[in-house]
């Protein structure tokens, strides 16, 4: 299968967003009627469905390019929680690597083995969302939401992107930016003085 980006499905999008009219907005955002903002909320929520929609069409079907073809095999293995389907997207040297976390870094299919074996058995009802996919030559990236609930009770929550790279119908490297979702941070001014040292 030849691979191009042309293939891969992505509109570019021109003039203001859905949503983003500023003449259409009322003087007083804070008068504004609730059937008024309930629309908003309602518009917002369509274009991220369209969004996804244009982003994974392809994937389960044969249109796809052979980056989105071997994410979408992964995408079925991970929600099947069939280990087997899930080891064989990956090519037998395979190398993996967290740069946020370069110590997780390692080589070959086996520890992937190993690795979803252990989340598989540890959150029972693990989900996979795959967000979105996106693939030029012979690299595709993806964007994940990963949910379950974990054998003592705890909650997995975790959001974020692979980047994968395809060599003969598998996966022969990947570097990994998936990490467990916040729900109660100090918001973005606190996120901002970490990262200048400004306490």
């Amino acid at each position: 299968m030849t691979v191009t980006a042309c293939s891969v499905g992505i509109q570019r999008i021109t003039g203001p967003r859905p949503g983003t009219d500023r003449s259409a907005r009322p003087k007083n955002p804070g008068h504004a009627a609730a059937g008024e903002i309930d629309g908003r909320t309602a518009a917002r929520a369509a274009v991220a469905r369209g969004w996804r929609a244009r982003h994974t069409a392809n994937v389960h079907s044969d249109d796809g390019t052979m980056g989105e073809q071997v994410v979408a095999r992964l995408h079925v293995a991970m929600n099947a929680h069939d280990v087997e389907a899930f080891v064989a997207c990956f090519a037998e040297d395979y190398d993996s690597a967290q740069p946020a976390h370069p110590d997780r870094a390692f080589r070959g299919r086996e520890q992937v083995r190993a690795n979803w074996s252990a989340i598989f058995d540890g959150v029972p009802d693990f989900r996979a969302e795959l967000v979105g996919v996106a693939a030029a030559g012979e690299t595709t990236w993806s964007e994940w939401r990963w949910e379950g609930t974990q054998t003592d009770g705890g909650r997995l929550d975790m959001a974020g992107v692979i980047v994968f790279g395809i060599r003969d119908d598998a996966i022969a490297w990947a570097r990994l930016y998936v990490e467990p979702v916040e729900q109660a941070g100090a918001g973005i001014e606190a996120a901002v003085r970490n990262m200048t040292a400004d306490e």
